[in-house]
């Protein structure tokens, strides 16, 4: 047990200083995406007032980044429809998101070697459901929005999503694209 405790005492600074680097690493992702948040809640806020829409108050906006929240992250009334909408997202850019048209989506972490052109050696898949119960449309709002938004059918096909496709029952939007058509009268177009 004395060898052990010699390479501990050695390494613990190194390891120590991993800690630190990997802490900070992931302070600054939370932290850049709670900043998103909380614009994107201070611009619809102020969009909703000068358009005269009413909507809930957005439920739990910085939690849902740390962990997912059940249910409609928001509402609002827009043109006598009522729009559920459910904020999701990812702090990393590097994680797949695979969005499904029964009501979840897949974050899917790639591990792998290399820069540019990874060569995959396995996935961390973590499913993430969505569904809300109710009447009326349904908006995703992608908040972090990572690199890669995709859809994915029933046998496991996917391609690209942009913001105002449909998925399902689901329009799905980027942060920004929902907060235009919203400003723009077009949320409503099909």
């Amino acid at each position: 047990i004395a060898p052990l405790i010699v390479l501990f005492t050695q390494y613990t600074s190194v390891f120590v200083t991993f800690l630190v680097i990997l802490g900070g690493i992931l302070a600054i992702r939370y932290a850049r995406a709670i900043k998103k948040r909380r614009s994107f809640v201070r611009d619809l806020t102020r969009i909703c007032a000068e358009k005269g829409i009413s909507f809930t108050p957005v439920k739990h906006p910085y939690l849902s980044l740390f962990r997912e929240t059940a249910g409609e992250s928001f509402s609002l009334a827009y043109k006598g429809e009522c729009y559920h909408c459910k904020l999701l997202g990812s702090p990393s850019r590097a994680i797949q998101l695979l969005i499904s048209g029964e009501g979840y989506a897949i974050r899917r972490r790639k591990i792998g070697i290399g820069r540019r052109m990874r060569v995959t050696l396995f996935n961390i898949d973590r499913q993430v459901d969505f569904t809300i119960e109710g009447e009326g449309r349904r908006a995703l709002i992608i908040l972090p929005v990572p690199h890669d938004v995709l859809s994915i059918n029933e046998v496991g096909v996917t391609h690209p999503l942009d913001t105002g496709d449909n998925v399902g029952e689901w329009r799905v939007y980027s942060a920004s694209g929902f907060l235009g058509a919203l400003e723009r009268d077009f949320l409503d177009r099909r």
